[in-house]
């Protein structure tokens, strides 16, 4: 099965952080205009996620208009669309899209605080923003927040 892969506007900034931790290759874009976008998206094989109805009516099948508001309303509503599966969470750096890197304990880990780097074995560290990423217990709020139950409307 093809991995699925998304470019997501400037109105769906939370949305690309959310989709980048469940393991989704989702390019973040801020400054560029919408061709530009529409360009990237054809060259690369992403699918557009807008709020804009203008930006969505010229990209065409290109693209999806996302409608909620919310982001758990907005992350069950593409996770439902696309059919997708979150099975290679926590596999991408939330900053930049980067496949995270897996460590070995005592190996060095430069931009990791001490105190981590002695308690968490599985320390994964981004080869592009050498951000640092440890299952705390943000981990287990990460995964209560995309269980995919229906929103309440």
């Amino acid at each position: 099965m093809e991995e699925k892969k998304f470019i997501v506007d400037c109105m769906l900034g939370k949305l690309s952080r959310w989709l980048r931790i469940l393991g989704f290759d989702t390019q973040y874009v801020r400054y560029l205009n919408d061709m530009q976008i529409l360009t990237q998206a054809r060259y690369q094989g992403r699918t557009l996620l807008t709020r804009d109805t203008a930006l969505f009516k010229k990209a065409g099948d290109l693209a999806y208009l996302v409608r909620s508001e919310s982001i758990e309303k907005q992350l069950h509503e593409v996770m439902v669309h696309f059919h997708l599966r979150p099975d290679y969470l926590f596999t991408r750096c939330p900053h930049c899209n980067a496949l995270l890197q897996p460590t070995n304990q005592g190996e060095e880990r430069p931009f990791t605080p001490l105190y981590v780097s002695c308690s968490f074995p599985n320390i994964k560290i981004c080869p592009e923003c050498h951000q640092s990423y440890w299952p705390g217990t943000h981990w287990l709020n990460i995964i209560k927040k995309i269980q995919f139950n229906p929103p309440s409307p």
